[in-house]
């Protein structure tokens, strides 16, 4: 089915993949795991065939069907493409589906002699559609549609007309429509509220298609998967563990526990040594011999180094810290009567809310109700159809919203924090070390990073620039637990007006909000504890 061989694959000089070899079979559910930035989702890619390995082979079927970390809809489909039309388009039954399309159009336009000629060929393509199973993909559209959380009065609504978070979900039930033998998928759940993410995983489970899946609710697809690759971000090469997510996560903690206990038997080792050559070289002036005998025990030492075990990354402790956020006047943001739609999806009413100095705001609410749609009002990306906001005195506001600023995109992190810090080369890499960046990442394009890595340099971004007012879009989709723990503590820290939007519960308890917006009603109210519950369940 999926079949990759000795796969190399390099940024210039910094390796990603090292001789990786990975096998799933027919119908096989098979978890991807590693730290951010290990090479999770240049794999992905290779196997996809959107990218080209520098050395090794690729082997997979014909019908392949990859969901990248930030999926788009094709800017190829026309203004009037309904959702429908999108999800459909990759099914066996799309070139069918498209002409009885065509054909129904024309006969929308047919003058009467006309009419029976495109009648006739109607029936002859909608026979055609139903002999191939088109109803039926139809129908299999609509459940994921629904599963996803869009619902059956979509279907048929321009994707223009959605909001950005609902557009998205239309491209993965795009993916999972297309019937396709292998599925790709590259933190889907990124997307999806609690609902839906137990949805997909049970999709995926009874799906007849073979599964590759990076995700951190793998635990929700324990039951189903058989095998886990693990991608060491040190040596860039695939370990394959047989079990289920559960079995590799105990597994995987006593590989580690095992080469940290060697790794202390060689240290230990290294270090008597290095004391008694330490002693030797002090009476090396005195001593040709000793002197001699001294050289070969340094290159000993050198050797014993090299060999000691390299222990697999994992997300340490981010000690980064930027001081405080400058002072603001006493309001922050005044939001007054805010309105907005889509075509004729009203998804704002009359949002008003004002956010006072230090003050931090959770957006709540359900996918599709209008969260990013405010923000990026707020932000002054996005003009309302009614009302206004304002920022106050002696505000600098920063959006964070995922999406890679194409004039960045070819940027290194070195580039990028040089930019803010100045051409100070021991600040830029101690900067960057206390992010987790290591050495092989930080001249890679940011285009090449993980989204994890991409969010981590992003939000450091925005308190060095010292915005005193973050509006921020699910910050922490793309952060693993440490890097988001870390992330609240910085938040917290810094002490600039913060407006969210978040679906996680963890991560919200942590922030400890002022004020909680509940979308669609629109309704402000002090945070309490009982809100964390409707985190949960939109």
């Amino acid at each position: 089915m999926l079949s990759l061989s000795k796969v190399s694959y390099a940024w210039g000089p910094q390796q990603v993949l090292n001789e990786v070899s990975l096998f799933v079979g027919r119908g096989e559910k098979v978890g991807l795991a590693g730290v951010n930035g290990a090479g999770k989702s240049t794999l992905l890619q290779l196997a996809a065939g959107t990218e080209e390995p520098d050395s090794g082979g690729v082997s997979r079927p014909k019908r392949t069907g990859m969901l990248p970390q930030e999926p788009q809809v094709s800017s190829s489909f026309g203004p009037e493409a309904t959702v429908m039309d999108v999800v459909m388009s990759s099914g066996p039954t799309a070139e069918i589906a498209s002409r009885l399309t065509a054909v129904e159009r024309r006969m929308a336009a047919a003058s009467d002699d006309e009419l029976t000629e495109a009648v006739e060929a109607y029936s002859d393509i909608e026979e055609e559609f139903r002999n191939a199973d088109g109803y039926r993909a139809q129908s299999d559209a609509g459940a994921i549609l629904s599963g996803l959380g869009l619902g059956a009065e979509l279907a048929d609504r321009a994707v223009e007309s959605l909001s950005s978070g609902q557009r998205t979900r239309v491209e993965m039930a795009r993916v999972l429509a297309s019937r396709a033998d292998l599925l790709l998928l590259d933190e889907p759940t990124n997307h999806l509220d609690v609902d839906g993410t137990r949805w997909l995983m049970g999709f995926l489970a009874d799906s007849p298609a073979a599964v590759l899946i990076v995700s951190h609710d793998l635990r929700l697809l324990d039951h189903a998967i058989t095998r886990v690759y693990e991608l060491d971000g040190m040596t860039r090469r695939a370990t394959a563990f047989k079990g289920t997510y559960s079995e590799y996560l105990v597994w995987s903690e006593e590989q580690r526990a095992a080469l940290e206990v060697t790794r202390e038997q060689q240290q230990r080792r290294i270090d008597r040594l290095q004391a008694s050559t330490d002693r030797l070289r002090a009476h090396s002036m005195k001593s040709d011999k000793v002197a001699r005998r001294v050289k070969v025990m340094d290159r000993r030492l050198d050797r014993m180094r090299e060999e000691q075990v390299e222990l697999p990354l994992e997300p340490g402790e981010i000690g980064m810290r930027v001081g405080q956020a400058p002072r603001s006047g006493r309001v922050a943001l005044r939001v007054e009567g805010v309105a907005h739609a889509y075509g004729e999806n009203r998804v704002l009413r009359n949002v008003s809310l004002e956010l006072e100095r230090g003050q931090r705001l959770a957006v709540i609410g359900r996918n599709g109700a209008g969260k990013s749609t405010l923000l990026n009002i707020a932000a002054g990306v996005l003009e309302a159809d009614g009302g206004s906001a304002e920022l106050g005195h002696n505000v600098a506001m920063a959006h964070f919203a995922h999406a890679l600023d194409p004039e960045t995109a070819g940027r290194s992190a070195y580039d990028f924090v040089r930019s803010l810090l100045g051409p100070v080369e021991p600040t830029i890499r101690s900067f960057l070390a206390t992010l987790m960046f290591h050495e092989d990442h930080i001249y890679r394009p940011l285009r090449t990073l993980s989204a994890g890595e991409r969010a981590r340099l992003a939000i450091a971004g925005l308190m060095l620039e010292r915005r005193n007012l973050l509006l921020l879009d699910e910050p922490n989709s793309n952060l693993d637990r440490t890097t988001q723990a870390w992330l609240v503590e910085a938040l917290q820290s810094y002490g600039a007006s913060l407006v969210v939007v978040s679906h996680d519960v963890e991560f919200v308890a942590g922030l400890q909000p002022d004020w909680v917006l509940l979308m669609p009603e629109e309704r402000l109210e002090a945070y309490a504890e009982e809100h964390l519950r409707k985190v949960a369940l939109v």
